[in-house]
């Protein structure tokens, strides 16, 4: 059986082009800050969900120390910069579509 070719629409498209910049975008601007983007990643996501740090230290095995340094570091940023990190944290682990689809089509 041969694969059919699904046209894809222009906006798709260019969206699957976006996630791969914005997750880049997001590894370097946790670098940027001397964060794991990987931990921040997690802590992010779990203290959206109202964790404290003890709780994201059980969850995910990073200590409670580096999670209080993230934090500690993240409150020394203005909220926008702090709104950037989380959106592309978000993008990086559930994809630009699911991110749009909470925030609503902002473009």
């Amino acid at each position: 059986m041969e694969p059919q070719n699904t046209p894809v629409s222009k906006k798709a498209e260019k969206e699957a082009s976006i996630e791969p910049k914005l997750t880049k975008e997001y590894v370097e601007l946790s670098r940027q800050y001397g964060m794991n983007s990987i931990y921040l990643k997690e802590i992010l996501i779990l203290r959206q969900r109202g964790l404290n740090n003890k709780e994201i230290a059980q969850q995910t095995g990073i200590s409670p120390t580096t999670i209080g340094a993230y934090m500690d570091k993240l409150n020394t940023l203005d909220r926008k910069e702090v709104l950037r990190i989380t959106v592309l944290a978000l993008v990086a682990v559930a994809g630009l579509a699911v991110v749009k689809g909470l925030l609503g089509d902002v473009s």
